[in-house]
């Protein structure tokens, strides 16, 4: 698992990473995080974390015609980060075409750069997977999630912390964590 972190992070290309980066900070850019089933996790963790330091991320799921509505803004200026490993989900890939051909740019974080995600993107990072058993690891994808929205916030310092402070007044208004 450490090494699947190490090698992932590794792989980064810092031009690659500082235009993701440019991409995810911009504001007037929304941003739609497509996961494939494996990775949903990781893609719920990346647009959740996302959406804390930006405004405009939308974790795209459920159905084609979920999926469809959900996309149907994304276009020209928008922003797809597009999660999913070998054994490539057909409706992810559909998808990100869709949204490509309507102006959209695309970030792909897949497992290959021979990925059919990694073919239509205009940044694509290698992540690695090997897992100890029978499934592929995460590890890998969410060192790297974790490192872009660091990045994003980074990026975004005074804005960034005026949306964190906003959020911990709201959770703090509400009453919603316990110390």
């Amino acid at each position: 698992e450490v090494d699947n972190v190490q090698r992932t992070l590794d792989a980064v290309d810092a031009g690659s990473f500082d235009a993701a980066v440019r991409l995810l900070a911009d504001p007037d850019h929304p941003v739609f995080v497509i996961a494939g089933d494996a990775e949903t996790g990781v893609g719920a963790m990346f647009a959740a974390t996302l959406s804390l330091v930006r405004r405009d991320v939308t974790q795209v799921g459920g159905s084609d015609v979920a999926v469809a509505r959900q996309l149907a803004a994304c276009g020209d200026g928008s922003v797809v980060v597009a999660i999913d490993l070998r054994r490539y989900e057909r409706w992810v890939v559909d998808h990100v075409d869709r949204a490509v051909a309507a102006g959209a740019a695309a970030i792909a974080v897949t497992d290959s750069l021979l990925s059919p995600l990694a073919a239509r993107a205009e940044v694509s990072f290698t992540v690695f997977a090997e897992g100890a058993g029978v499934f592929d690891s995460h590890v890998g994808t969410l060192a790297l999630a974790n490192a872009l929205v660091t990045g994003t916030a980074a990026r975004l310092r005074r804005s960034a912390t005026a949306r964190l402070d906003a959020v911990e007044a709201a959770w703090r208004a509400a009453g919603a964590l316990v110390e």
